[in-house]
């Protein structure tokens, strides 16, 4: 199969995946938000971004590393996951023995003590998830069933056993649970189709393989830092329902992310193979304009319609309005280094996206210090906007460095169209038309919009199926 259909192909299991993953998971976010309410929600959430930094520490970065060695050299398969699997089981164990004692240490109620226990399990299930070595193989098909299964067992688990406030232990121990379940699955088909895990600790090749996994790891951590330091940071400094304020709209970012997260995973092992100036700038350009086609058109929408997000999650979300207009700003710059992020650490370029990062996570943490004890939500979520310009500043050179070449005419081209068509849909919703109708309308329009003005033409379509 030519790379071209092995991209669209990988697209198109990926988005299947992902639309029905996400729609269970927005409607298991949603349930579990309103019966837990936003104290409830914010414990929950406050576990997991405690819990990922740990989750972090173990992956360290060998994911990445993982599927761009076997992307280059599918018969280095076993041995990466021999070495992998070996160094994830010795970390998971040293990072949950030492996660189990911060947690018996923490000023926390001991519900919240449980709820972080009971999510740390989750250290060991991410640890052992061998989602990596499908992207490698570039068996997109594989990640997309797993990650459909985790989401129903989710959804019917919290519909079958919460249905009270006080069912906030019920909800994590089925997320969790349904977490083990997958990742013990997918261990077995690997094992069905390509033989035993084996314990293998070569140390010359765990140097190698460390060497650069450690830059990988660093930039993901760094990430993880300052996009869940506001949900810790909130946790701490702010009550349990302004954070759960704020992690309603957090989980709004993650949704809106989603067409980047199917992108990236898609054209990865063909940017790791783009060597050449030419080839990379070729790639790029669909990259680019399939990226900021759907971050413009995300970000714009859900600021205008933001109101329908606030009728969605319930009356006692009132207050996350502003906040979700606010991250969606957030979001459009995500959707601009993430177009840097992803082909410059496939380029064996981490260092550069490193530095980048390293700008951001300081950036938050100096912005939470000073605007979270006086604004709460609101100041975390501005926070966010000046880490991600920060390292916007630094993708943006390291990326045009390396290609010479942006393709920002085409985003503001798109922004603009998304402006006007959500324009003309917030003009319907004022005047009397459901705001749910007026926003896909605003959808459907700015489509029409791109085709209209050609920014999209079907050979540019039919170039992904050629070989």
């Amino acid at each position: 199969m030519s790379g071209a259909r092995l991209i669209l192909k990988n697209m198109l299991s990926l988005s299947v995946a992902e639309v029905a993953k996400q729609g269970l998971t927005v409607i298991f976010t949603i349930y579990v938000a309103r019966v837990l309410s936003p104290e409830g929600f914010g414990i929950i959430n406050f576990a997991k971004a405690f819990v990922m930094y740990f989750i972090l520490v173990v992956g360290l970065g060998y994911d990445t590393y993982g599927i761009r060695e076997i992307a280059k050299d599918k018969s280095s398969l076993q041995k990466n996951v021999n070495t992998i699997f070996t160094i994830r089981l010795i970390l998971s164990l040293l990072a949950y023995i030492i996660f189990l004692v911060i947690v018996f240490f923490l000023d926390k109620p001991d519900l919240v003590k449980i709820v972080l226990i009971i999510v740390g399990t989750q250290i060991f299930s991410n640890a052992f998830l061998l989602n990596w070595v499908y992207i490698g193989l570039e068996r997109m098909e594989i990640v997309a069933i797993r990650q459909v299964a985790v989401s129903i067992l989710n959804l019917l688990g919290v519909i079958l056993l919460v249905h009270h406030p006080d069912d906030t232990i019920i909800a994590v121990i089925i997320t969790s649970a349904s977490l083990a379940i997958n990742t013990i699955w997918l261990i077995i088909y690997y094992i069905k189709e390509y033989g035993g895990i084996k314990l293998d600790f070569d140390w010359v090749y765990f140097r190698q393989m460390t060497k650069s996994s450690i830059r990988l790891g660093l930039i993901f951590f760094i990430i993880t830092i300052y996009n869940y330091l506001n949900i810790n940071m909130l946790g701490f400094m702010k009550s349990n329902v302004e954070t759960g304020i704020y992690s309603a709209a957090f989980s709004i970012t993650l949704f809106s992310l989603v067409p980047s997260s199917i992108f990236q995973n898609a054209f990865f092992p063909n940017f790791s193979r783009a060597e050449l100036r030419d080839d990379r700038i070729k790639i790029m350009s669909k990259f680019s304009l399939l990226s900021y086609m759907f971050g413009s058109i995300i970000a714009v929408g859900l600021f205008t319609f933001a109101n329908g997000i606030v009728i969605i999650f319930g009356s006692n979300y009132i207050d996350v309005l502003p906040v979700i207009r606010i991250v969606m700003v957030t979001v459009l710059i995500m959707y601009m280094n993430i177009n840097f992020s992803s082909p410059l650490i496939a380029w064996k370029m981490e260092s550069k996206v490193l530095s980048a990062i390293i700008a951001g996570g300081i950036t938050n943490v100096i912005a939470n210090i000073f605007l979270i004890p006086r604004y709460g939500a609101i100041g975390a979520a501005i926070g966010t906007i000046l880490s991600e310009t920060a390292v916007f500043i630094g993708l943006a050179r390291a990326y045009y460095l390396t290609v010479r070449k942006f393709e920002f005419f085409k985003l503001l081209v798109l922004i603009l169209l998304s402006l006007i068509s959500c324009g003309l849909g917030y003009l319907l919703y004022i005047n009397g038309l459901n705001i749910f109708i007026a926003a896909l309308l605003s959808f459907l329009a700015y489509f029409v919009l791109i085709f209209t003005f050609k920014l999209i033409t079907i050979n540019e379509l039919m170039g992904y199926l050629k070989r």
